[in-house]
């Protein structure tokens, strides 16, 4: 309860300080009244006059209409005067007037006196109305005008604005940065207008790294992915909305479990044995990054996707370098909302959703399970019937008479009823409720954005449930003219109720360190819970509660108990002063603090005694860094240059008890009833440190020609100290093509431009492996001892990634067709690479592999970006289509030695690595057929001779029996089949249409492929899939596409079978497109919401997850691997797990609010 109210105490801070800045902030505006400049006495153009006065004040002459001569001389004799005197003696010898709105003076011509013998149809009328954008706010400055009219006006600072016009034709409202309206005058006289930002991305600021830039200017690649499309995907972390939306990034959801984490890839893969995930980076500080997350909760869930202004993929080495060895991944640049002078509002979102599985395995139920275990019994030519503990150990050793307290007779009840569903007990309507509220004010001495978040997110499981309260603060200040600060602080508060996701486990007879507890939830319910099986005995007492085959009563609230609380807070604050003209120095401190607290508790109802756990982890993660930017224009050049320093600290402590024998049930009491803790783990691991030197030089030339230099010095503490820096420099250039003069006939085209860079990026993402390390851990079976996990690598160096990327953008048509092509090539050299090494040298714990620097590796890519503007009709509906694809291929150059000389490759699971092929190709028997007459599999045959002489797999034409030696010995690398795409992208389109706005948006991504063997086999003591019953082989089903089902995995003639998992049987397409998202709203009419004093108002539905379109028959084609174990995670990309846990469909409804 004290989390909410600190949420209440932000909320009434909010309040108040809306309403303490409320009276300042419009006072950042000068009147004309007030500014002075010096013209020369004599005649001057319009031109040169607005012109001077530009050059000397922050005011901006606006004049649309096509009739004021700017070439007009006026005499003045004004010397220093005051604008509005100036512009006072040229409305007198001219036709012209001048309005002043905010910093804009929009010029007009005087209306002319209407003759008295003027027709009664040229009456005018008076028009009035207000002009706000797409959030409610009210846009000052506007230009409104009749179309083919002399003169117009402009929006006051409340976006009011009032005109004299005809009865008949249209009013046009102009704004940069926003798209022209045309709205028809006939009948109407007072207008609520909403103008909705101009897609014009080359006028966008792009945050690069220690700045910023003008898209136009930009000479790296980095695609931009806006915040309001973020919101549209109703997820709880912004990584998972990434999906599809820019070209080189690629995003899998790990599941549809609460908090969950996605894994995120930019280009590809781009190392074996280090890490491959990017840098992410939000308001300058590089946030830690657990893959996994702790506590259950996903590394970036503390980011509020409702608090994100806008990110920015880096992907090319022009734009990482900047950021060194951290960069080598590419990096996300998130930059959170902030107040902006001269708007304030508060906003309100209010959210609820409905989740269900986007898509299920069927399982077996008691008669198909029963039916198909007598079938493969049979199979074996068993003459007795099957029994379920004789030859199915359904029963545990705690029963002391199995055999009657199971028999077949119970089994085929049980089958005959239809069987036990065990996941549906433990099963729900998953649900989420999000509530947004911020507020945001600004004036020329401070600005705010303030926010606060709770969410509820219910589970499929009936245990899991994941609370979140976050609190935001934005703040901005400016001291004096030349001097800023500001503070960047974020925290949120998780409690996380995790249900069991494990498959069985039989409770340990001697409790201990073996024996946690747990007796299997989710994936017992899909596996070893089989469907013959009884919840309840006939005396009313659960089944084999300790077996682990039932997982109802070992998810009873009272058994069992999960849960963790994680406090977050990531805060930063930041001074820049200006002493000079052009120059400003920055210095920004960060600190990124996780704390997490878990329990564990497990009665005796499920396990010999209660048995509970204690855990604290805490995570800090430091970041300091000072940099100068110094700019200078001389005539047509200009200079941008950047130098600084960084450091960043990240340290690790863990505490860890557990105990058995517990004299309470409640979870809170863990007094012990004698000398039984039965582990205490604490330490503080080793700090990661880095110590970074960064410059960067940006010329910028007529405005057409652009060139960056950058390098970067980082020195880690994973290297030792004589190879400890490494330096990583990159250059890039830009040419506007259609800037040049023999450009002007590119017919549709009005805007080219051509980029290129080459760029030298680190990988460091390595544990630290300089000493030997050694463990005391019970890893000998007599007992605890001292354990060697590392063998030290003292003269380790860095991994260097050489990116060369050219890219071609463009816009054509007015604009209303853009987008970029490009490609790039990575080359990978001096890999951190593990190098296996012999068992006989005793590492139990961690690898059997030493690391070491050798080997090469080469990324090729093309990535594509279009956007169109299909239809935009006067009556006001619009079309717009945003498209991206990204094609990728990796191939090994080279490997050690020994494996190359060889024809060898480094193996991992079912897969290899070899030199010349693709990362994480599957290497396994190859399958031939199903012989239709035994209903036995078949393999291909390799040249064994030929294989052992010269290490190349040749087939030899023949097909064997598939039994586990053969598949074995007969394993070949299937050509061009890994578990990581060749393809991704998203294509979106946007229908907009007088208030209501329909977006559909795709994902997809192929050319990867998946191993599912999971649940494809007959087996007594697990369940299997449904649909096996009509896919296995039969004397009558001969032509089937799996094989004949043996319960003792061998032929008629006693030879063993190979298992699923050792051939290329269970190798699928996993090549898929989904609707990720469609979502539905309206904003109401202003009109209607200004009774109320509602700025801005929208209603919504959406949709996620909603079809997918694939080939692939398992649970989801969409898999991430999150294994510790980095190269396991680079190279086995598409294995299916034993009970892969559903992603989720959800249906959301919400409300949101300005005032």
């Amino acid at each position: 309860m004290s989390v909410k109210f600190v949420l209440y105490g932000f909320a009434f801070l909010a309040v108040t300080m809306a309403s303490v800045l409320a009276g300042t902030a419009n006072g950042q505006v000068k009147s004309i009244d007030e500014i002075a400049v010096r013209i020369d006495d004599g005649e001057h153009s319009l031109l040169e006059i607005f012109h001077t006065i530009e050059t000397n004040s922050e005011l901006r002459f606006f004049y649309y209409d096509k009739k004021v001569n700017l070439k007009q001389k006026v005499e003045l004799n004004s010397g220093e005067e005051i604008v509005a005197r100036i512009l006072g003696e040229v409305s007198g010898k001219t036709d012209l007037q001048f309005k002043q709105i905010n910093n804009t003076v929009a010029v007009s011509t005087k209306p002319k006196t209407k003759d008295k013998n003027t027709s009664q149809m040229d009456d005018l009328k008076t028009v009035t109305g207000t002009v706000r954008d797409d959030s409610g706010e009210p846009l000052p400055g506007v230009t409104v005008f009749v179309e083919g009219a002399s003169s117009g006006t402009v929006t006051d600072l409340d976006g009011k604005f009032s005109l004299e016009t005809p009865d008949t034709g249209y009013l046009i409202f102009s704004f940069i940065g926003f798209q022209r309206e045309r709205i028809n005058l006939e009948g109407r006289a007072e207008f609520n207008i909403t103008l909705r930002p101009e897609d014009n991305y080359l006028q966008e600021v792009v945050v690069t790294g220690y700045g910023s830039q003008i898209k136009r200017e930009v000479t790296g690649n980095i695609s931009s992915v806006k915040g309001e499309d973020l919101a549209k995907v109703q997820v709880p972390s912004f990584d998972a909305a990434l999906q599809g939306r820019a070209a080189g990034v690629q995003v899998n959801q790990g599941s549809g479990v609460p908090g969950a984490p996605s894994r995120i890839l930019i280009r590809g893969t781009s190392s074996i044995s280090a890490g491959s995930e990017p840098l992410i980076v939000v308001d300058g500080f590089p946030l830690t990054q657990e893959l996994t997350g702790q506590g259950g909760i996903n590394s970036f869930m503390a980011i509020n996707p409702a608090d994100i202004e806008d990110i920015q993929i880096l992907k090319d080495a022009a734009a990482t370098a900047i950021y060194g060895s951290r960069g080598a991944n590419g990096v996300i640049l998130v930059t959170t909302k902030s107040g902006k002078e001269g708007q304030s509002s508060v906003n309100f979102n209010y959210s609820y959703g409905v989740q269900e599985p986007a898509n299920m395995v069927e399982m077996a139920d008691g008669g198909q399970w029963l039916r198909m275990v007598d079938q493969s019994f049979a199979n074996d030519g068993f003459d007795r019937p099957w029994d379920p503990v004789v030859d199915g150990g359904l029963v545990s050793s705690f029963i002391d008479t199995p055999n009657q307290y199971l028999t077949r007779e119970m089994v085929e009840q049980v089958a005959a009823s239809g069987g036990t569903d065990w996941l549906s007990p433990l099963w729900r309507q998953g649900s989420i409720e999000d509530v947004n509220l911020s507020a945001t004010r600004g004036n020329e001495k401070s600005s705010y954005f303030i926010s606060l978040r709770y969410q509820d997110h219910k589970g499929l499981m009936n245990a899991q449930r994941l609370r979140t309260y976050g609190v935001r603060a934005n703040l901005d200040f400016s001291v004096l003219d030349n001097l800023k600060t500001g503070i960047r602080t974020n925290f949120n508060y998780f409690e996380n109720q995790q249900g069991q996701l494990g498959g069985s486990n039989e409770a340990n007879p001697n409790g201990g360190r073996p024996d946690r507890g747990n007796r299997g939830g989710y994936g017992a319910a899909l596996g070893g819970a089989v469907p013959v099986l009884p919840v309840f005995m006939a005396d009313g007492s659960y089944f084999d509660p300790f077996g682990g085959r039932n997982p109802i009563v070992a998810n009873l609230p009272s058994n069992y108990h999960d849960k963790a609380e994680n406090y977050r807070n990531i805060s930063s604050v930041f001074v820049e002063f200006s002493p000079v003209d052009g120059l400003s120095l920055r210095a920004e401190g960060s600190i990124d603090t996780w704390y997490t607290k878990s329990t564990y508790h497990v009665s005796d109802a499920i396990r010999i005694s209660r048995y509970g756990e204690v855990g604290n982890v805490l995570r800090n993660n430091l970041n300091l860094n000072a940099y100068a930017t110094y700019r200078k224009k001389l005539g047509d050049h200009q200079f941008t240059i950047v130098a600084g320093a960084e450091r960043q600290s990240r340290n690790f402590f863990r505490t860890d008890a557990r105990a058995e024998n517990l004299v309470s049930s409640d979870i809170n009491i863990g007094e012990t009833a004698g000398n039984n803790v039965i582990s205490l783990v604490t330490g503080t691991f080793p700090d990661f440190r880095i110590q970074s030197y960064f410059g960067r030089l940006n010329y910028n030339y007529k405005e057409k020609y652009y060139a960056m230099a950058s390098f970067r010095r980082d020195g880690a503490s994973v290297f030792g100290r004589d190879n400890r820096y490494g330096q990583f420099p990159a250059l890039s250039a830009g040419w506007i093509i259609s800037e040049e003069d023999f450009a002007s006939n590119l017919g549709p085209v009005n805007f080219l431009k051509l980029r290129a860079s080459f760029g030298r990026t680190g990988n460091a993402d390595i544990p630290n492996v300089l000493e030997n390390r050694y463990v005391t851990w019970p890893a000998y079976s007599f007992g605890s001892g001292i354990v060697q996990s590392v063998i030290g690598v003292p003269d380790i160096q860095w991994e260097e990634i050489n990116t060369v990327d050219a890219s071609l953008d463009f816009e054509a048509f007015e604009s209303r067709v853009s987008g970029s092509i490009g490609f790039y090539q990575q080359d990978v050299k001096n890999m951190l690479l593990l190098n296996p090494i012999p068992p006989s040298q005793g590492i139990l714990l961690g690898s059997s592999a030493i690391w070491t620097n050798i080997g090469d590796l080469r990324n090729r890519g093309a990535e594509f970006s279009l956007n169109t503007v299909n239809i935009d009709s006067p009556g006001g509906f619009r079309w717009r289509t945003e498209v991206n694809l990204t094609l990728v291929k990796d191939r090994v150059m080279s490997l050690v030695p020994r494996l190359d000389e060889n024809n060898l490759g480094i193996v991992q699971g079912a897969t290899i690595t070899r030199t010349g092929n693709r990362l994480g190709t599957y290497f396994m028997a190859e399958h031939a057929f199903i012989d239709p007459e035994t209903g036995y599999e078949y393999i291909y045959e390799i040249n064994q001779d030929l294989f052992n002489e010269t290490g190349i797999i040749e087939k030899t034409g023949e097909t064997i029996l598939a039994t586990p030696a053969a598949a074995q010995q007969n394993r070949v690398e299937l050509q061009g089949k890994s578990g990581l795409p060749t393809y991704f992208g998203g294509f979106q389109n946007t229908f907009s249409y007088k208030g209501l706005d329909l977006t559909v948006f795709f994902s997809f991504q192929g050319g990867n492929y998946l191993y599912d063997d999971n649940r494809v086999e007959v087996a007594g003591g697990s369940n299997f899939r449904a649909d096996l019953e009509d896919r296995m082989w039969t004397p009558e089903n001969r032509n089937a596409e799996l094989p004949r089902q043996s319960y003792l995995k061998r032929t008629r003639e006693n030879e063993p079978i190979a298992r699923p998992g050792s051939t290329s049987l269970y190798l699928q397409d996993g090549s898929f497109i989904r609707l990720r998202n469609v979502q539905l709203s309206y904003t109401l009419p202003a009109s209607l919401l200004s009774r109320a004093r509602i700025k801005g108002g929208r209603v919504y539905v959406n949709a996620t997850n909603l079809l997918t379109f694939t080939d692939y028959d398992g649970f989801d084609p969409e898999v991430a691997n999150f294994d510790s174990n980095r190269q396991n995670r680079n190279l086995q990309q598409g294995f299916i797990g034993g009970a892969p846990f559903p992603q989720l469909r959800t249906i959301t409804g919400g409300v949101s609010f300005t005032f």
